[in-house]
């Protein structure tokens, strides 16, 4: 059975009349959540955040913003509806609203353009499509308000496609065992010290949020030939390293193609990375005062691939 992995992504930072976040109760949370069309499966916390993950990727919660990562066939927008409509949009400091380019659009409840219709309703936005319409690509709709990031405050999202056959063998053997796939993985080298929240979905699928202190890491795995994909993203605020967490994660999945995605509060110069080819950087500023920079990846072909045999309509 075909999963979408691609993801959409909501940051929302609140205005300090609206107190802190963190004192908001639980039920709000899986309230929110349930308006994605998604569940709570569990949640850690460090001194400055709670991580909650989800049947469907992620949600975090600081003091004074959110950032919810939904996959799937989820409705995120429905949920920025509703969180919005719990502050009012005057209590709104900044708003951005992600979405990738999926494998089968078509299985969507919605298109990235009624998303945006549907943010109109609730304030001023903008909304830019960067990369190729014919290749990966990815929207970024923002709220018209200004909004100046505090010094390093910066994302990195990884975007990684076509894994490596022995890395599919390890992530879509079913009812795999965690501690293989744990191991496999293999991060906390590079990110020492995280409280770590994983969960191995059966038959596959794997999903860990990690902390510590305001900084977390996520990842999210969709392992099925048809559609493999791994999801990586952190704002561990060293952008110096930056090149350096991208050659790691890589190394681990494997990708035939991949995808950087930088949320800065500076330019951050576009890097390059050895074996793969730069198919297109797009790069420029959003209102809310971030640099985003994109830029897509491939490996350069080598073997002449057979066709996929498709065996069911729900792999259309």
């Amino acid at each position: 059975m075909f999963f979408e992995g691609s993801e959409k992504k909501l940051e929302i930072v609140v205005s300090p009349e609206v107190g802190s976040l963190r004192e908001w109760p639980q039920s709000r949370w899986v309230e929110l959540v349930q308006a994605a069309q998604a569940q709570i499966l569990s949640s850690i916390k460090s001194s400055d955040c709670e991580a909650f993950l989800l049947s469907e990727s992620s949600l975090f919660v600081w003091k004074d913003r959110i950032t919810m990562i939904t996959c799937g066939c989820t409705t995120l927008i429905k949920a920025a509806e509703k969180f919005i409509s719990w502050v009012s949009s005057e209590n709104i400091q900044a708003c951005i609203y992600e979405r990738k380019n999926e494998y089968h659009p078509h299985l969507q409840k919605s298109n990235v353009f009624e998303d945006f219709e549907d943010l109109q309703k609730l304030g001023d936005f903008e909304c830019f499509r960067y990369g190729n319409a014919d290749e990966h690509h990815l929207y970024i709709a923002n709220m018209l308000k200004p909004y100046e990031p505090s010094q390093g405050d910066t994302t990195l999202e990884l975007l990684m496609y076509d894994l490596a056959p022995e890395v599919q063998q390890v992530l879509g053997t079913p009812n795999q065992k965690i501690e293989k796939v744990r191991e496999m993985i293999s991060v906390e080298g590079v990110f020492p010290d995280f409280v770590v929240d994983d969960f191995l979905f059966e038959p596959y699928g794997y999903s860990l949020n990690a902390l510590k202190g305001e900084c977390y890491y996520t990842i999210h795995v969709t392992p099925q030939e048809e559609g493999s994909y791994v999801s990586f993203e952190t704002n561990f605020p060293e952008k110096e390293d930056y090149a350096h967490l991208v050659q790691e994660v890589i190394k681990r999945f494997q990708p035939r193609t991949f995808d950087v995605v930088t949320f800065t509060e500076t330019d951050l110069p576009m890097q390059d990375f050895e074996g793969f080819i730069n198919l297109n950087t797009t790069t420029g500023s959003i209102q809310s005062g971030y640099g985003v920079t994109y830029s897509s990846f491939v490996k350069p072909p080598r073997n002449i691939n057979k066709p996929f045999s498709i065996q069911s309509r729900e792999l259309l």
